[in-house]
């Protein structure tokens, strides 16, 4: 995506309300500074009803290597709102990391 269609993502996600509903962003983009702050920013306005992360694997299994970002997305869970992390490939070993990574009471795993 060019800064032009970046900067007009932006704006809209400014709005109040943010013109998008559902914004897909990868763990490397979300965690940069000024998403994370525009974000906060939604989060901090109850605009942002649910935080969900895809191939959450990936906080355990290759993550420290392959996508290291991963492991640094607990910082939503100070947002305080919902959170949901999907996968396919889960043994109990990832899915007790991924339930410590993100702060979640192990009684929301649904299977």
């Amino acid at each position: 995506m060019d800064e032009t269609e970046k900067e007009n993502i932006f704006h809209k996600l400014n709005l109040n309300p943010p013109e998008y509903n559902v914004p897909f962003v990868t763990p490397e983009t979300v965690l940069t500074p000024t998403v994370f702050e525009l974000l906060r920013k939604i989060s901090s306005n109850d605009l942002l009803n649910f935080f969900v992360i895809d191939e959450a694997h990936c906080i355990d299994m290759w993550g420290s290597h392959f996508r290291p970002s991963y492991s640094k997305l607990r910082k939503f869970a100070d947002f305080g709102g919902p959170m949901s992390a999907m996968t396919g490939t889960a043994t109990k070993r990832t899915e007790d990391a991924i339930l410590k990574s993100l702060r979640l009471p192990e009684d929301t795993v649904v299977i």
